[in-house]
């Protein structure tokens, strides 16, 4: 899990013994306020996932198992939570809940990917369900979302199990959908969206692939595959028309540049591993 700052706060998540928690600190570092959020992860590579979000005095946090909490930024508080997984039919993957929750207007959304609802949209104010979206069978694949406008259109989309999903922010319809397989269903990687297209990538050999909304945006063309820049996780930037990203450590391709427009690789090298 990263650090949100915000209001001159450091908001974090971590475990504390048999707790997952959320923790403020002033700017100096000192502690000013711990909250329990559900109890830790104990499974494959214990500890906690997801940075908290912060928005309008509150700071929303899913716990790995699916525990979605409200908590005031002032104080600690909670506010209310919701067992998302309990609620709408989901169940943990097998490296736990690992979405960061993204707030949009009057709304908190989520992919539980349960069978009432692959994608929901909760009032932040309240944790009340505002939609769930419905014909989405898939798991959660630990990517955090992103939320876009095309041609009219918000649109809240993400990487589940193996497709690239998109939904209808306002009214939680499903929009259409794209398939995205890798290895042990982990993606991982934030998608990528610019000028009515979306990049998503994946580790394991899958590689990124662009994607072309239609202008309806009820279905989309895929443009290109790329399978060097296969990221995994760390996320991938999008800078003057060209994609920079590393490679999967199981594929030991390093460092790679991706012209968005072609997906030929500009160039190649170097590595963390």
């Amino acid at each position: 899990a990263g650090p949100a700052i915000a209001g001159g706060r450091i908001f974090l998540s971590g475990d504390l013994g048999e707790n997952e928690a959320v923790i403020a600190l002033d700017g100096e570092g000192k502690v000013l306020w711990k909250a329990r959020n559900g109890k830790s992860w104990k499974g494959p590579y214990p500890g906690a996932r997801t940075t908290p979000t912060v928005d309008g005095g509150m700071v929303y946090h899913m716990n790995p198992h699916g525990r979605l909490a409200a908590f005031a930024a002032a104080d600690g508080k909670e506010v209310w939570a919701v067992e998302v997984g309990r609620v709408f039919g989901s169940v943990p993957s097998t490296w736990a809940m690992a979405e960061n929750v993204i707030v949009d207007g009057n709304a908190v959304l989520c992919a539980p990917g349960g069978t009432k609802g692959g994608i929901v949209a909760l009032d932040k104010a309240t944790g009340k369900t505002i939609w769930a979206a419905s014909g989405i069978d898939q798991l959660p694949a630990y990517c955090s979302p992103i939320i876009f406008e095309h041609n009219g259109v918000r649109q809240y989309v993400t990487v589940m199990q193996n497709q690239v999903v998109s939904v209808d922010v306002r009214t939680g319809k499903l929009l259409w959908t794209h398939s995205h397989k890798t290895k042990g269903d982990q993606n991982v990687t934030m998608p990528i969206y610019t000028d009515g297209k979306v990049y998503a990538s994946s580790g394991h050999g899958t590689g990124g692939r662009l994607l072309e909304i239609a202008p309806d945006s009820r279905s989309v063309k895929q443009l290109w595959v790329d399978t060097d820049q296969d990221n995994c996780h760390g996320g991938v930037i999008l800078r003057d028309g060209l994609l920079f990203g590393h490679g999967c450590r199981l594929s030991g391709k390093g460092f790679v540049c991706v012209d968005l427009a072609t997906g030929k690789v500009r160039w190649q090298g170097g590595s963390f591993y």
